[in-house]
Order: C-alpha cells, then sequence, then structure tokens
C-alpha cells in the first residue's frame, strides 16, 4: 500500500510536493464514511486512505503530479537497460535558472508484506547524486538497507546482506553515474527483500492517462480475455455503458510482417423490429466508440488493482466516461466488499460531484494551483479551518474559495476585444 510520494523540481513542481495516504484525525458527518474510506496498515495499525481526488484549474499541474510518480518508477525498472533514460524522462522546473541546473528528487514511502520502506533518489539527467533504500519492521526503528552519495556507497551488512556479499566482487561493475542501485540489485539476484519491492513498482503501482489507445499491454487484453472470471466483470462493466454487447473475444490475423497475431472483437446482439434478439454479429473492438474502448481499459486495469490489493493512479478520470460511471469506481474501491484487499485510487478530475463530503472524507479532496513563482502547489480540504462535515464543497470550490480554479477573466477579455474591433467595422 501506498503511504505517500514526495517530488520535487520536476515539470511544473518546484519545491518539495506530496500526496500523502495518511487518514487525518477527523470525524465526517456520517461515522460509515469514516469506516468506508479508511483502512488500518499492515503492522503499524494507522489508519490509510483508499482514494484521493485531486482537483484545480487547467495547467497547474495535477497531471504532473502522477507523471512524477511514474517517472520515477520508469526509471528505477530501466536505468540498468537504458543508458540514457534519465535525460529522456528527468524534465527540471524551467521557470527560474537556479532550478534547472539542481537534481529531480523523488521518494516513496509504502508497506509490502508488513514491513514499510522508504525509497528514493536524487538525479539530473546526466548523473545520479544520491539514492537511499530504508526499511522499518514492525516494532522496530527505520534502518537503512542501503545509502548512496554521490561514488561512495553504504550497504547494511545487517539488514541488507546480500547486498554486502555483492559489494566487493560485483559492484565495481556498477556504473554509478547514470544508473540506480536498486535496479542493480534487482537484477543481480533472487533478494527476499528487493524481490518484492520490484514486484512491486512494476506490477502493483498502475496508470491510466487517461487516453486512447489502450493503456494496458496486448498480453493483459488476452489474459483479460482468456481468465473466465475477468472478462465476466469486465462484460459487466461494459454492459453498464452498452447493454447490447453480448460478448468479447479475439480472432487471429497476419500481421504485415507475416507474424499471428490476436484481434480484440466485441459481440452484438442483432435484434428484429419488436427488440427481440435474433442472433448477434461481431465487430472489431477498434470500431467501438471512445467511451467504450476508456471504459473497457479502465474495467481491466480496476479488475487487477482490485484483485491484488494494488494502486491504480488515474489521470482525466471524468474524459469519455458518464458521471455515474465514474463514480461507481470510486465506490468500488470506498467498499469493503468490493475492495477486500484495500487497494488505492488516486485520481484527477474537473467533475466537482466527488466534492460530496458523503462520498469523500475532507483528507480525501485535494486542490492543485500555481503560486507565484507558477510552480505546482497541492493541499487538501482538510487544511482549511471551519469546513462544516454539511458544506456545499462543490459550489464553495466553484466560486474560487478553495483555490484551484482557472481564472476566466483573460478568457472573457479576448472575446471582449473581438467584439469591440467587429463594432470598429
Amino acid at each position: 500500500m501506498l503511504i505517500e510520494f514526495s517530488v520535487a523540481n520536476f515539470r511544473s513542481i518546484r519545491e518539495m510536493q506530496t500526496i500523502s495516504m495518511k487518514a487525518r484525525n477527523l470525524k465526517s458527518k456520517d461515522p460509515r464514511t469514516d469506516k468506508r474510506n479508511t483502512f488500518k496498515a499492515e503492522g503499524s495499525g494507522e489508519d490509510m486512505l483508499k482514494v484521493i481526488g485531486i482537483f484545480g484549474g487547467n495547467a497547474s499541474g495535477k497531471s504532473n503530479l502522477l507523471m512524477a510518480l511514474y517517472a520515477m518508477i520508469y526509471c528505477t525498472l530501466r536505468s540498468m537497460l537504458k543508458q540514457d533514460i534519465l535525460s529522456k524522462i528527468l524534465m527540471p522546473f524551467s521557470l527560474d535558472k537556479d532550478s534547472i541546473s539542481k537534481p529531480t528528487f523523488f521518494e516513496i514511502k509504502f508497506i509490502q508484506n508488513g514491513n514499510r520502506f522508504r525509497y528514493g533518489f536524487e538525479a539530473t539527467k546526466e548523473y545520479i547524486y544520491s539514492e537511499w533504500l530504508f526499511m522499518t519492521k514492525e516494532n522496530s526503528k527505520e534502518t537503512y538497507l542501503f545509502k548512496k552519495e554521490g561514488e561512495r556507497i553504504l550497504i547494511n551488512s545487517k539488514s541488507f546482506p546480500s547486498g554486502h556479499k555483492l559489494k566487493s566482487s560485483v559492484l565495481a561493475i556498477f556504473p554509478k553515474h547514470n544508473a540506480l542501485l536498486l535496479t542493480f540489485f534487482g537484477l543481480m539476484g533472487d533478494d527476499p527483500i528487493i524481490k518484492p519491492i520490484i514486484k512491486y513498482l512494476n506490477n502493483l503501482i498502475r496508470f491510466d492517462f487517461g487516453k486512447t489507445p489502450f493503456s494496458v499491454s496486448t498480453h493483459e487484453i488476452e489474459e483479460s480475455i482468456l481468465n473466465k472470471e475477468a472478462k465476466s466483470r469486465i462484460l459487466k462493466i461494459l454492459q453498464t455503458a452498452d447493454m447490447n454487447i453480448a460478448d468479447l473475444g479475439s480472432q487471429e490475423y497476419a500481421s504485415p510482417e507475416g507474424d499471428v497475431e490476436l484481434n480484440l472483437v466485441v459481440v452484438k446482439n442483432k435484434r428484429d423490429s419488436n427488440g427481440k434478439i435474433s442472433g448477434t454479429t461481431t465487430f472489431n473492438f477498434v470500431l467501438e466508440a471512445e467511451g467504450t474502448k476508456r471504459l473497457f481499459t479502465l474495467g481491466i486495469l480496476v479488475d487487477k488493482v482490485l484483485r491484488s490489493g494494488g494502486i491504480l493512479l488515474v489521470d482525466e478520470f471524468d474524459a469519455r466516461l458518464h458521471p455515474n460511471l465514474s463514480r461507481l469506481i470510486v465506490e468500488l474501491f470506498q467498499l469493503p466488499e468490493t475492495n477486500p484487499k484495500n487497494a488505492q485510487l488516486i485520481f484527477v478530475s474537473h467533475d466537482t460531484q466527488f466534492m460530496s463530503l458523503d462520498l469523500l472524507r475532507r483528507d480525501q479532496i485535494c486542490f492543485v494551483r500555481q503560486n507565484a513563482q507558477r510552480a505546482t502547489e497541492i493541499y487538501s480540504l482538510a487544511e482549511f479551518k471551519g469546513v462544516r462535515n454539511d458544506k456545499g464543497v462543490e459550489a464553495e470550490y466553484l466560486r474560487g474559495l478553495y483555490g484551484g480554479v482557472s481564472s476566466l477573466n483573460m478568457f472573457l477579455e479576448a472575446f471582449n476585444q473581438t467584439d469591440h474591433a467587429i463594432e470598429a467595422d
């Protein structure tokens, strides 16, 4: 489970910003909301949040917060495979001259197999300045597994014995300037500590950036179609949007290179003049509406994350989805019956229906704005004093009470100027 993620000097983010899944010490109007929306963390017993919604004006940097975590994970998993990965992925804040030359900071805190981990690194496009991995076992103090500062590497022989054994022999071949130690240790062996961390980053944190074509792999699509239970769940999700969909399947076809590949198809009911089913017909899924494609992609990811207890980060959550469908996805994560493994959801949206305090707690509603330096800042509704549990948050947000709303003055001014120009003619 995710505890929190912090980032600094990445894209529109200048100073340190943190997405935290820690529940604050507050109470909702209905006690069932608190019970439904939080859970106890393994080991520590802290109250954690199942869902966070992020809201803000256009170009405020909402998407960059999710992209930062994606960039961190992408670098971590591939830094030994692609030497130019830092230069392609890292983009420092570029609206002041000091930030351009400073390293980007990433740190993630999470719990895996009952152990709490804190992993992070600082890097520019050319060089990794520092990297660290700390672990906290139940009822014990935090201890480091490894630390890297410049060219100096420290490995804890007690907490990370397998890494210590590699230090003298194998670390001599480690490319210290542009590769990450975690990636290196993940490739070098089957360590009982490092392997679950790599699995967590690679399989349990999933992203959907709100675009088609699909944000899931062909392999995952095939796997979902072949798995009867998964297919049944995804089919029911699709049928909430199109009741005429009868089945999902795949057809083999020869690619231009001569390889045999699978093409996703959708089976739909044919109906007579009375509306009764008279047979079926098959369509290439590519021809389906963009909303159906998006729902299919999200259906696969939601199904996988709920079954694994992972984390799903969704950008443009309301894009191409009916409001009732997107709300239903949030409720799937909130309800213990549909989320028994305490999977987590972080979504970015403009849909203010999610600001209902009957659906989300105050610490689950986050806003993003640009400060005076035009840098991204994130903060939660829980930071505002005097917000009652029966407040109409949606209306007050749209009036600009909590920030995070685009100014319309320039927009209106542009059209006013046009009107004046027409009148002058």
